[in-house]
This record gives C-alpha cells, structure tokens and sequence, in this order.
C-alpha cells in the first residue's frame, strides 16, 4: 500500500489489525503517526520511516507497532530519533528484528529513551541495501564521502611512498656509519682484550684481598664475642642497678611511712598532753571534792550511812592518788594511755554517784548541801567548753564560747590520734562540727588550753 504525497500524518487506529497488509509506503513530509496506527498488522515484514517523522504515538500512550509479529526490518531515516509516545510502541516484534539509521546517528538512537531497548540491534544504514535504495540521497552523500575520502588516501600514499624513498636514503647512510662502526668496534675489541688481561690482573688481587679480609673476619669474630659477653654483663649491671633503684623506692616508701608515723606520734603526743592536763584538772577537783565531803559528813548523824560515804570518799581518794602517780610518771603507749582515760571517765562517775548520795543524805539530815559540786559544775569546772547535745550522733554545736581569731579546734580519739582540725578566721557565736561519719566512742575536744570529752553514739 502506497499513502499518497501530501499526507503529514497518520491517525490513530487507522491500519490497525489489517492482517493481510504486506507492504507500506509512507510518504516524506509526514511528521507524525497515531497511536495504534499498524497495531496488529502481523504479515507487515518492513517498514520505512521517513526523514520528516518527529513523533511516534502521543505521550503516555503509543502502541504504534504493537504485535507487528513478521516485522524484522525497521528502516528510521530522521537523522534525530523520533519521539515514542510509550515503552511498547514496538512491543511483541520478531526476536531477530533490525533498526536501520543514519551512520552519524547510530549512538543518538541508541542512547535515546525505548529506542535503547534495541542495543546493539540498531546498525548504521549504509551497510544495508534496503536501507540505500530507501535514502539514496544519504547514499549519493556517503559515496561522495568516500570518493573525497579515497582521494585523500591516495595523496597519503604519495606521500608516504616519497617518505620511503627518503627512509631509503636514510638506510643506505646508515650502512655507511655501520661499516665506519664496524672498524670502530674491531679496536674497541682489542682494547678490550687488553683490559681482561688487566681484569685478571686485578682479580688475582682481588683474591689476595678477599683472603686478607676473611683473617679480619676471624678478629671481627672475636671482638663481636667479648661484646656480647660486655652486653651480657652490662645487662646484668643494669638488672642489679635497676634492683638497686627497686630497693631505693621501697626505703623511700617506708621513710614516707616512718615520717607519717611520726607526724601521727607528734599528734599522739599532743592528744596525750590533752588528756594529762585533763586529768591533773580531774584530780585536782576529786581532791577538792573529797574534802568538802569529809567536812559535810561531820554535820550529819547518820553513822550507817556516813560509815559508808567516808569509805566511798576513802576508796575514791585512794584511786585518785594511785592515778595522779600514774600521771606523775606518764611515759605510756597509746593503748594504755585509753584505759587511763577510761578510769580516769569512770573515777569522775563514781565521784559525781558519791557527790549525789551525799546530797540526798545531807538533806535527810537537814545540813546545808549547798557547797558541794553538781553533775554541771564538775563539768564545767574542768572542761568549760560549752557544747551539745553530748553524747552527739550528728551535729556537734560549740556555743558560748569566748572565740579568739585563729583559734584552732581540734578533735582526738582515744588513740591520740587528731581526727579533725579547723582554725577559727574571726570572732563568731557558734561552731559546729559533723560527727556524722565518725565510729562511736569517746573524743577530746580541745580549744587552746581548754579541753572537753565528746562521746559520740
């Protein structure tokens, strides 16, 4: 079927499904073919689209040579690929079908989109006959192409022919230098047999020289043996040198712990000086106690329960004298130095028990007991720092106190061993200290001279 001149497009549907179409001629001047336009045509072998064709199938749609089962041979003469409306604009064709185009086009069309779903099935036209007789002016061009083509070949060989005969010339020169080189070559070998003989000259001498440095290897030898034993030897000064460090470090270790052994001896010494001075104050008011209750005792008439008083006050005078010697030459440890403030705590109980029953008893016999000392008094009389709550678990407040800038507030254990230190920067109402962390037990407290016993739960 020929589609007369002067068509530029081909509708939509309009050769679809004719089975017996074999054959088509499309005019040039048509740029445009419709979707489904020779849809189905299954006995169409071939098919040539003009140079003019911009568009195959409008966007989205397409299916322009769907199912076109015997076409084998496309022949796409626009020298740009032209635009496919869809994916399956060629869908279901032959295995074995062929895309034909323009030689300079062959890359554009397989790089374009769908067209590419051909590869390496789109082959340059001119090496189709079909393709020729389709576009014989593409055919004229081409032969026009490679007449000026084989034209420019022959001018190459000329020159290339006028290039051998100067190569030519160029070997003949050659020869002559190689003939020159030749006799060059002939003096070069005599000259070089003259110096195998000075070679073997020098190798003889090599050879005395190679016998001369194997005897240094043999010195070498044994230089490098007394060094090894001088590197053993050194290493093992350097073991002993590092042991000898080793030992240094561990003097210097335990001359840090004898000086803070010491430093804790120096507090222990200070605690101790505490504690004396304390128990020369203790004694002193036991001593004063004493008297004031013999002289009580006079007044009253109980005779059973003075007899009993007086030996309380006798056995308390008695355990006063004995720690007051032991104070007088105190040159103790830290252990004994605890159980002398124990007695000396449970001395000052028993004395304030005895002071109490006293009291009562002065009472019951209608005597003044105004002069004796309380509970509070003796306290205060020997250990004026105010403090409370006593015994403390928590919270220790200092009150009352005449504070001094700089005083420093220290607190022993029964070890002599200082457990907390802090210097007072201006005058100030109260002081309190955390005894929290502490253990339980008893504590000196001490502010300059004046010193108090802390027991902490």
């Amino acid at each position: 079927m020929v589609i007369q001149s002067g068509v530029t497009s081909i509708g939509a549907y309009m050769f679809q499904n004719c089975t017996n179409l074999t054959s088509v001629e499309i005019p040039s001047g048509v740029t445009f073919i419709g979707d489904y336009a020779f849809h189905g045509c299954t006995r169409l072998p071939s098919l040539v689209i003009p140079s003019t064709v911009t568009a195959l199938g409008t966007s989205g749609s397409g299916d322009v040579f769907r199912d076109c089962r015997a076409l084998r041979t496309i022949i796409s003469l626009p020298a740009t690929p032209p635009t496919l409306g869809s994916t399956t604009v060629f869908y279901n064709l032959p295995s074995d079908r062929r895309v034909y185009v323009p030689e300079a086009s062959v890359a554009a069309y397989q790089a374009a989109a769908t067209w590419s779903n051909f590869g390496d099935r789109i082959e340059n036209g001119m090496a189709n006959p079909a393709y020729i007789s389709a576009a014989p002016e593409q055919a004229i061009e081409a032969l026009a192409a490679l007449k000026k083509e084989n034209e420019e070949l022959e001018v190459t060989i000329d020159e290339m022919q006028l290039k051998i005969d100067d190569l030519e010339d160029e070997v003949s020169d050659l020869q002559e230098t190689i003939a020159a080189k030749d006799i060059v070559i002939a003096g070069l070998e005599k000259t070089i047999d003259e110096l195998e003989l000075t070679i073997e000259g020098l190798e003889e001498e090599i050879s005395n020289l190679k016998d001369e440095v194997s005897a240094k290897d043999i010195v070498i030898a044994g230089l490098e043996e007394t060094i090894d034993e001088l590197e053993l030897t050194i290493e093992g000064l350097e073991e002993e040198i590092s042991n000898l460090k080793d030992k240094v470090s561990a003097k210097d270790i335990v001359i840090a712990d004898l000086e803070g052994e010491i430093d804790d001896l120096n507090n222990t010494v200070s605690a101790k000086d505490i504690v004396i001075a304390g128990l020369e104050g203790e004694i002193v008011v036991l001593q004063g106690e004493i008297s004031a209750l013999e002289q009580l005792l006079e007044a009253c008439d109980d005779a059973e329960n003075i007899t009993i008083l007086k030996q309380q006050i006798d056995d308390l005078t008695a355990a006063a004298v004995v720690l007051n010697t032991t104070i007088a030459g105190l040159e103790t440890t830290n252990d004994e130095l605890r159980l002398l403030l124990v007695e000396w705590i449970e001395l000052t109980d028993e004395l304030l028990d005895a002071n109490e029953a006293l009291r009562q008893l002065l009472e019951e016999c209608g005597a003044d007991p105004g002069s004796l000392t309380t509970h509070t008094e003796l306290g205060a009389a020997n250990m004026p720092i105010q403090v409370y709550p006593n015994p403390v678990t928590y919270e220790l407040t200092i009150m009352n106190f005449d504070w001094q800038s700089g005083d420093l507030i220290e607190l022993y254990d029964l070890s002599g061993k200082r457990v907390y230190s802090e210097r007072v920067s201006s005058q100030i109402g109260t002081f309190t200290i955390d005894m929290s962390a502490y253990p339980s037990g008893i504590y000196i407290l001490r502010i300059g001279n004046r010193v108090a016993k802390i027991v902490k739960e």
